[in-house]
């Protein structure tokens, strides 16, 4: 465990990267494509700084994946698995890593598309996060807004 918050984290990103990857490169993690078994999408092994992922998943997916595992990393002190299931798990160690990869991947996607308006399904699908989150994410953004309005 590295930092102790979500905010920690961010106020110690380098404003120039934005990619997932890269970001796990830039905090020593370091990304392992496997051959996983489908239900598992990727996991972390904080004490080794390592997130492996499961190489049968869409390239755009990987992103999140990365993302929601490199929170963990830097965060948690024991290990994680992203399973594929119906829910988004509201445990709270996992409910921050969504969080926390959904303002890494919005990081990614405007400097990616470099847009000014916003759309929560475009950018799901860009991503192919499955609509599950959806909800999830809708709760974070309106949190973001009513943060940034004070």
């Amino acid at each position: 465990m590295k930092y102790q918050s979500l905010n920690e984290i961010f106020e110690n990103l380098d404003e120039d990267v934005t990619d997932p990857l890269q970001l796990a490169k830039d905090f020593d993690c370091k990304v392992v494509e496997s051959e996983l078994p489908n239900h598992i999408q990727g996991f972390t092994e904080p004490t080794s700084q390592y997130i492996f992922i499961n190489r049968n998943m869409n390239e755009m997916f990987k992103k999140f994946v990365i993302a929601h595992e490199l929170i963990h990393a830097l965060l948690d002190s024991g290990s994680s698995y992203l399973l594929e299931n119906e829910r988004v798990s509201t445990l709270k160690t996992e409910a921050r890593a969504n969080k926390g990869a959904l303002f890494l991947l919005l990081r990614n996607y405007y400097h990616i598309l470099n847009i000014d308006g916003f759309n929560i399904c475009n950018f799901m699908s860009f991503y192919h996060i499955p609509e599950k989150y959806f909800y999830f994410f809708n709760e974070c953004l309106i949190d973001l807004k009513t943060i940034n309005k004070k």
